[in-house]
């Protein structure tokens, strides 16, 4: 599998995706610390696949905190 890297152009053949036990709660503190809405975040959860569980999740929690 080959990514494309700016030092070295080579043509996109895939991508890994998400990792199986991605921390998202790390990742959507870190986000929040540089100023990410929720909305924000889930905007990018859903427009990249293989985060559509963790995305429903944290759906959950924002539209109950509304």
């Amino acid at each position: 599998m080959r990514f494309l890297v700016p030092e070295q152009p080579v043509r996109l053949l895939g991508l890994p995706g998400p990792a199986v036990d991605a921390n998202v709660n790390q990742m959507r503190e870190i986000m929040k610390k540089y100023g990410f809405s929720e909305e924000t975040m889930l905007d990018r959860l859903e427009c990249f696949g293989g985060f559509a569980e963790h995305a429903a999740e944290m759906r959950k929690t924002v539209t109950a905190g509304k």
